[in-house]
């Protein structure tokens, strides 16, 4: 069974700067380009636990019967952990905790081809959280992947309006307007896309914005592959902020950037902060080598596709 605990991003709360009006609209790529590279976008889906809006932490209870079910699942006791997910989708009140749960519940039944329990479960979750983003992106994917085109683009809008920065819902999003025939929304969604990133990274550059944005900025990043995403991971490991510069490392590292690795090497000898020299010598064995194909794919065709500063 695939481990994938919550199909959810660590997004909420990030309040970076909306898009500059500064960005050019030829950047937006045809709706032929999209369709033609659409496929080479991967985003990634970790296990996090959902970071729900508007939702209070839950109760002890629901606290306890979440780590419960975690502890079995990542022991790969899929009936056990199933067992408290669904005893934690029942036990009021709605909450942080019982949305997740719902959520893990739904890509058990998926695995399990417990589809109609699944579909069931993500109606229910969209009726109980309509306002949480990562309620409608679910949703909308798992909509998505059985053919309910008109049905799964409203909840990647709705995802994308309530939180901006939900990078993912908009590459999903494009290629469902794509699907459906609507080039010219596909292209505003993949230039919106372009644009968001484009603003988020201006964020990552600034050396005077709080290290904890910066920090929550990187996670969006974290994501996404893409050619800005990489650049501004790049960037970042010059920040004024140890925390800025361990955590940029350590996305350097895992998705491969090749380009990072004179960088890494300098930061594991010359880095004023403990944390950042232990990090990057830690991070250089798999750094080094790194062929170009390891490295992260691009949403356009480009560098060029992109925004310019």
């Amino acid at each position: 069974m695939k481990k994938c605990l919550v199909a959810v991003l660590l997004l909420a709360g990030c309040q970076s700067n909306p898009p500059d009006s500064s960005v050019p609209a030829t950047a937006a790529t045809t709706a032929k380009q999209v369709a033609a590279t659409a496929a080479q976008v991967q985003i990634e889906v970790e296990t996090k636990p959902a970071q729900t809006q508007g939702l209070n932490a839950g109760t002890p209870e629901q606290q306890e019967l979440l780590a419960r079910a975690k502890v079995d699942f990542m022991n790969n006791d899929w009936d056990q952990a199933q067992g408290l997910f669904e005893k934690l989708a029942t036990t009021g009140p709605v909450s942080g905790p019982q949305v997740t749960a719902m959520i893990a519940l739904a890509e058990i039944y998926k695995d399990k081809g417990l589809d109609s329990k699944a579909s069931a479960l993500y109606m229910d979750l969209l009726a109980r959280a309509p306002n949480v983003a990562e309620v409608q992106f679910i949703a909308g994917r798992y909509m998505a992947e059985n053919g309910q085109t008109s049905n799964a683009i409203p909840a990647y809008e709705r995802a994308i309006e309530l939180d901006s920065n939900y990078l993912q819902a908009y590459v999903e999003l494009g290629g469902l307007y794509v699907k459906a025939g609507r080039e010219e929304d596909a292209n505003k969604i993949f230039l919106r896309y372009e644009q968001r990133i484009y603003a988020i990274s201006k964020v990552l550059e600034d050396k005077k914005a709080d290290p904890a944005e910066k920090l929550e900025i990187l996670e969006i990043l974290s994501f996404v592959k893409d050619d800005r995403a990489n650049q501004a991971i790049m960037g970042a490991l010059g920040d004024p902020a140890p925390e800025v510069r361990e955590r940029a490392v350590t996305l350097a590292e895992e998705f491969g950037i090749g380009e990072s690795q004179a960088v890494i090497e300098k930061l594991a000898v010359e880095d004023e902060d403990m944390r950042v020299r232990m990090a990057a010598k830690a991070a250089l064995e798999r750094v080094k080598g790194a062929s170009p194909e390891g490295s992260r794919p691009t949403f356009v065709q480009s560098p060029s596709d992109l925004p310019k500063p």
